[in-house]
């Protein structure tokens, strides 16, 4: 029989708080506005403050029981999961449905040398990914070995074939040049909006105020340090994210290692690669840096984060690259770029910005050179869609490449292609034109890849070579 195991009880308290971090913000703001002795309302009284001991309390509680019903035990055919607190459920998961078992750890984790252990397996009604949280790295460690599907070679020692590592001098190019500043302005944004709703009434007045009789070029600096102030924020998130970042290649299988405060430690089987993803951000490319990254065919993850096998790569070392990792997946030489005829239905599609924000220059002269920034901006980006959007088609392999933001080239075999589309609307039949959409199987959901404003032409000859069987 089986020997049963229980995850950590720390899992009590991290639960908990998980489930009352909607709770956190009001809490912390009740607490500073009681010490500031503002006015909160009724909202703030003590049944607020009952009702949030309460919760915890009950939360603490439910939290006790779901651990103590949750069990696992494990064999080399099979793991099996008891759980419930009122719904009973066991679940037991063979080992030739395991696609991969992946190992994560925040900093509370590693400081008691904790994992969590992911289990991916085919899609099934929402419930393909099976999540176990803090265990013994010693215990995670045996799980995985005894559960690999080579597991009666566990006794030889494998070595990595390629061996890719990244320093921080590195990463830190990478964090400056992602381009993801405007996640987190966004997100500052965001959470600002929210917290305007418990702003006392006074300060809000005083804020009011203060942007109304400030002159807009004191705004525009503001905007300009809050921009800065993201950058930097996005640099360390990035920086942090991929910190230690290691790939190795072994035979049938990927091993990526990444993260300071949150270790991730993932498995890519090479048999579930379905795609391979070169992406250049508008920073990156013209000093020719990429991101290569992976579409696998897995369990339904709730996260929508690719697989990334290369943070920072110089363009001219992709092909090496790729020979040497994943030789099926090969660069064309050339590529079938869209007609002249498409120019203006890119420059059509990227001018709707600028014809929303027209309005603008009516309400202030100074919005007249704003406006004039996002013409030039939006229309550069429109007619650089249209230079690189095109196609390449090999005997096995089809490459597209588009762009939204970033310029990104999808490397796609034949036989991976699950669907594809053409798609062509009243304008585009005027012009003979028809959009491309291809689409593969990854988690959490297919991708997809589209190159809008194909030549009919292009377009027939991509639908023979898709509909030849091989």
């Amino acid at each position: 029989m089986s020997k049963y195991y229980r995850q950590h009880p720390i899992t009590i308290v991290t639960g908990v708080f998980s489930e009352l971090k909607s709770y956190i913000v009001p809490l912390f703001i009740f607490l500073v506005l009681r010490s500031l002795g503002e006015e909160s309302g009724t909202f703030f009284d003590r049944w607020f403050v009952i009702f949030i001991l309460v919760t915890i309390g009950f939360s603490l509680i439910f939290g006790f029981l779901k651990w103590y019903f949750f069990r696992f035990s494990y064999q080399s055919e099979s793991v099996e999961i008891h759980s419930g607190v009122f719904i009973k459920k066991h679940r037991s998961i063979k080992r030739n449905r395991i696609h991969t078992i992946n190992l994560e750890a925040n900093l509370i984790w590693q400081a008691l040398n904790l994992v969590s252990l992911n289990i991916e397996t085919p899609g099934n009604l929402g419930e393909s990914e099976v999540k176990i949280s803090a265990i013994p790295l010693s215990l995670a460690t045996d799980l995985r070995e005894t559960l690999n599907e080579n597991n009666e070679t566990n006794d030889i020692e494998h070595s990595a074939n390629k061996k890719v590592k990244l320093d921080t001098l590195t990463l830190l190019k990478a964090g400056a040049t992602s381009g993801s500043v405007g996640i987190v302005f966004a997100f500052i944004f965001a959470l600002i909006g929210q917290l305007l709703a418990f702003i006392p009434e006074r300060i809000f007045e005083l804020l009011a105020q203060f942007f109304t009789q400030t002159d807009f070029v004191v705004i525009i600096i503001l905007f300009v340090l809050g921009l800065i102030v993201s950058w930097l924020v996005s640099v360390v998130r990035y920086t942090l994210r991929y910190a230690n970042f290691t790939l190795n290649e072994y035979d049938d299988y990927l091993e990526i290692h990444r993260g300071l405060f949150i270790k991730r430690h993932l498995t890519v089987k090479l048999s579930r690669i379905q795609a391979v993803t070169i992406v250049e951000g508008l920073i990156r490319q013209p000093f020719q840096l990429s991101t290569i990254e992976l579409k696998v065919a897995g369990g339904a993850s709730e996260s929508t984060e690719n697989v990334v096998i290369h943070p920072l790569i110089k363009s001219t070392k992709i092909p090496q690259f790729l020979s040497d990792l994943l030789p099926e997946y090969t660069l064309p030489d050339t590529y079938e770029k869209v007609p002249k005829r498409a120019l203006r239905r890119y420059l059509f599609r990227a001018s709707i910005p600028i014809l929303l924000a027209l309005g603008f220059i009516f309400i202030n002269p100074f919005f007249i050179g704003v406006f004039t920034l996002l013409a030039i901006f939006s229309l550069t980006l429109g007619y650089l869609r249209y230079k690189d959007a095109g196609m390449s088609i090999s005997e096995n392999s089809l490459s597209l490449r588009s762009r939204r933001i970033a310029k990104t080239t999808a490397l796609i075999p034949k036989s991976h292609i699950q669907s594809y589309e053409m798609i062509t609307n009243p304008f585009q039949r005027f012009k003979k034109l028809k959009t491309l959409g291809v689409w593969v199987m990854a988690s959490p959901s297919p991708a997809s890849f589209k190159v809008k404003d194909l030549d009919h032409v292009q377009s027939q000859e991509l639908y023979t070579w898709l509909s030849k069987t091989s």
